[in-house]
């Protein structure tokens, strides 16, 4: 599973408030905390205090403190890729390299003898392996930026890429998600979200870290700004809470019909998890609304077909129900429509199937709902062997 983190920045705020966001994020889940060190316009000594009371309580809750680093920064604190002493003294546990060092120090960076992680910037890839031996790439992190100018950001191909490169490679990758509290403060005085996609900078919070997780290739995603408010923290736990399937094992029976072919249902979805949410007709029936919110292991299974998705064990958990054929006025069902096959395709029946483009109504098929349209462009991320939950909006 994914390692989810927050970022703050110590100079902007009381320690009483940066106290009390640090014990809210580590309550829900967060793992790692980012913070810019290179920003703060302070000597070695101030640095030390700062940043070492920082890490102290980041380690008290649980968590792990990353800093954004430069070779300025190294120069005016006294720091060299083959002496991280201070950093060590801080008690920093990774060092994200903003910029590199344009030669061979930055192996001496990953092999340094006090285990501090090292992260590079994953805009660097020509530079860094130009310096950094083959043997190195397991033990490299890259973490892209963030943008705080609107319109400046990755574009969803350009951040896809560079993900591919550095899995490619053996590299961890993370990446930055963007709170939509009013007033969220970065680094430097723009206040207009700090993500590093630009289709992001304006979602709901959970949104976009369900849209990065169906990219794929993506091991830790942190908030660029911060507050994030109360709200975004508890329904980004709640959605890793589903994702993990931990809601199955509370909430299912042993004995629940939806959990029969669990085991084969798991080899059709065999990847990543994601939730979608929908509208539902008003007149589908009881069946109807239960194969599409109560089976939780909906998944394609692989076959690369253009006009759907399809859920195929929901015909084997829901099997011997009827589906009566039920009128829909369109001659065509339209992307993002949810259908089940009924009774006049009964070796099918029960099927719940996802419309990706348009197909006619055959009269095999009930509509039974639709993506909600905010969430259709997750459609062109949601490959094969994915698991998909469906929830009401």
């Amino acid at each position: 599973m994914v390692k989810l983190g927050v970022s703050v920045y110590p100079e902007q705020e009381s320690a009483e408030e940066l106290a009390s966001y640090l014990e809210r994020v580590a309550a829900a889940g967060f793992k790692k905390v980012f913070t810019s060190m290179f920003s703060v316009d302070e000597g070695a000594d101030a640095l030390v205090e700062r940043f070492g009371s920082l890490a102290a309580r980041v380690h008290e809750l649980g968590m792990e403190l990353s800093v954004d680093v430069n070779p300025m920064l190294f120069d005016r604190i006294g720091a060299a890729a083959d002496n991280l002493e201070i950093f060590h003294r801080m008690g920093i546990d990774v060092l994200r390299m903003d910029m590199p060092f344009f030669d061979e120090r930055n192996a001496a960076l990953i092999e340094n003898p006090y285990g501090i992680g090292i992260e590079f910037n994953a805009m660097m890839e020509d530079l860094l392996c130009r310096f950094i031996p083959a043997e190195l790439m397991p033990k490299v992190a890259v973490c892209h930026n963030f943008y705080p100018q609107r319109f400046t950001a990755e574009s969803v191909e350009a951040y896809c890429q560079m993900n591919s490169f550095w899995k490619a490679r053996g590299a961890r990758v993370g990446a930055f998600v963007s709170s939509q509290c009013e007033g969220a403060r970065g680094p430097w005085p723009v206040r207009e979200g700090l993500p590093t996609v630009e289709d992001h900078r304006d979602m709901p919070l959970e949104l976009q870290i369900r849209h990065m997780l169906l990219l794929g290739d993506v091991d830790e995603i942190l908030i660029g700004n911060e507050p994030a408010t109360d709200e975004e923290l508890t329904a980004v736990g709640a959605l890793m809470c589903k994702l993990s399937g931990e809601e199955e094992k509370e909430d299912r029976a042993a004995d629940d019909p939806t959990r029969q072919f669990d085991g084969l249902a798991a080899l059709f979805g065999a990847g990543e998890r994601t939730l979608l949410h929908i509208d539902l007709d008003e007149d589908i029936s009881a069946v109807e609304r239960s194969i599409a919110l109560d089976y939780r292991r909906h998944s394609d299974g692989g076959d690369g077909t253009e006009y759907m998705l399809r859920s195929r064990m929901t015909r084997m958990s829901y099997r011997g129900q009827a589906i009566a054929p039920r009128a829909w006025a369109e001659p065509m069902f339209h992307r993002g429509d949810i259908v089940v096959v009924n009774d006049n395709l009964e070796h099918y029946r029960a099927e719940l199937q996802v419309v990706l483009k348009d197909m006619p109504n055959d009269g095999q098929r009930n509509h039974i709902g639709h993506i909600v349209p905010e969430e259709l462009f997750l459609l062109d991320a949601l490959g094969p062997r994915i698991t998909f939950l469906l929830e009401e909006a």
